[in-house]
């Protein structure tokens, strides 16, 4: 599991352990965490030792999970805190005076199965609607929240909700959206 051995080092070196203080740790040779770390997989048993010793879950040992409809479906609550925490930074287009409403969230697919949450919201201080969007394959997440890895951007706005959907390119075919909110 090559992402198991990324993950493995990323946490080490987050920790500031050598190859040489994880195993002391965990109770193995270097030579096995060097293994782990170019893709052998250790022994089930050890795996809790090495979520322990790194101070992460075990889940987080196996990488980022792949954000799908159904984990969007499953974290609107996450979603909704990600929009809110960041509606108001400037590539969102929205200031701190603004009344901003968070109309609907869409996950949406293509035909190369590439994957977009659209935000959907109104901001009623300058009496527009507006879509932003995030590419899903950087979007995962961690301990309950949404984390993003890669951009943010807005797209389409018209003077209301369904005419800033109508604008939006990755709301109409080929992408297939699927409502989360």
């Amino acid at each position: 599991m090559e992402v198991f051995g990324q993950q493995i080092k990323k946490f080490r070196s987050e920790k500031g352990y050598t190859q040489e203080k994880l195993g002391q740790l965990v109770g193995v040779t270097t030579q096995a965490v060097s293994k782990w770390e170019r893709g052998s997989m250790p022994d089930a048993e050890i795996i809790p030792l090495i979520a322990q010793a790194l101070g992460v879950s075990i889940e987080a040992l196996y990488g980022p999970e792949k954000f799908t409809a159904d984990v969007a479906k499953n974290n609107v609550e996450a979603l909704k805190t990600f929009f809110n925490d960041n509606v108001k930074k400037e590539d969102w287009k929205a200031d701190e005076k603004d009344q901003i409403t968070l109309n609907n969230i869409y996950y949406s697919t293509n035909s190369d199965d590439r994957a977009y949450i659209v935000y959907v919201y109104t901001n009623a201080t300058q009496k527009y609607s507006r879509t932003m969007y995030m590419d899903a394959e950087y979007l995962y997440m961690e301990d309950g929240a949404l984390k993003n890895d890669g951009y943010c951007s807005t797209g389409s706005y018209g003077k209301d909700v369904k005419e800033a959907v109508s604008y939006c390119s990755y709301l109409k075919s080929p992408y297939t959206p699927t409502q989360i909110l």
